[in-house]
């Protein structure tokens, strides 16, 4: 590819969606009339594994811009060869996309700022030389984060007293309140990290 890139890369457990959502987007992009894309599956055993990237890139409007589609490993997964296969996964597609989608179910709450502790430990991932400002550049390095919720209830954009609050407002707001539930020092630090590491965010429900 000789053009300048693009790369939109996808994270998250297994069995959430990520390939289709993935499809949903090469295909409404292509406008192609025969559906193609990544393998999905309708069972419970896992059809990829590692970094997997869409071989054609695709046009943007009015652009010499190509983009790249790239699908992941589920976090967790059963088939896991090593216990560092999670963290490098992570740590390559955050160093090589412009655009990072973290796809969970659901609200955001402890179990899915949990499959972050990733963050926690990113920095050892990464070799910086400049030590004293390394969260700095760590955070230059990184694209893009987009989070998107599915199955998600619309009610919780809803305050109690009837205010209607934005997916990126609602996701800002569980960031910055402080967890005092289980493992309330790992889950801070991880909110901690993601702000710190992401300076650009976005929230889609």
């Amino acid at each position: 590819v000789k053009d300048d890139v693009i790369i939109v890369s996808i994270f998250g457990k297994e069995h959430t969606g990520k390939s289709f959502l993935l499809n949903l987007l090469l295909n409404s992009r292509e406008n192609l009339k025969i559906s193609k894309g990544f393998k999905v599956s309708s069972t419970l055993n896992q059809v990829d594994r590692g970094i997997w990237i869409w071989n054609t890139p695709i046009g943007k409007t009015n652009s010499k811009e190509k983009i790249l589609l790239i699908d992941s490993e589920g976090i967790n997964s059963e088939n896991i060869y090593n216990q560092n296969s999670d963290s490098k996964v992570f740590a390559m597609m955050l160093l090589i996309s412009s655009l990072f989608i973290y796809n969970t179910k659901g609200d955001i709450n402890s179990n899915s700022l949990n499959d972050l502790e990733l963050l926690v430990h990113l920095a050892d991932s990464i070799a910086i030389n400049d030590k004293l400002n390394q969260d700095n550049l760590i955070s230059e390095l990184f694209p893009k984060f987009i989070w998107v919720l599915r199955d998600f209830d619309l009610d919780k954009l809803t305050s109690p007293q009837g205010e209607k609050m934005a997916p990126d407002m609602y996701m800002e707001k569980c960031l910055t309140e402080r967890f005092d539930g289980k493992n309330k020092d790992e889950i801070n630090m991880i909110k901690v990290n993601l702000l710190k590491y992401f300076k650009e965010r976005e929230c889609i429900t």
